[in-house]
């Protein structure tokens, strides 16, 4: 288990509009400079403005959709 926790970015939880996040493991603080602790709680989308600064910064939900029901894992480019 631990294994895959150090591996682990992020968590969300897909039945909440803009995917709240539900875990954020310590790569996604290493990546990004955000602590794990301002993570969990808000959604992906504030989360992905917030790192590229940019609000118009699309996510690509048809995409992330799709791998989710696929049980795939999937990653955003940083």
């Amino acid at each position: 288990v631990q294994d895959v926790a150090d591996c682990c970015v992020l968590l969300v939880d897909t039945s909440v509009e803009g995917w709240r996040v539900v875990y954020a493991g310590g790569a996604w603080q290493e990546w990004t400079g955000v602590e794990r602790c301002q993570c969990v709680g808000h959604t992906l989308n504030s989360l992905l403005e917030f790192v590229h600064g940019d609000p118009a910064a699309p996510v690509v939900w048809a995409g992330l959709v799709a791998e989710a029901l696929r049980g795939d894992a999937f990653v955003t480019p940083k």
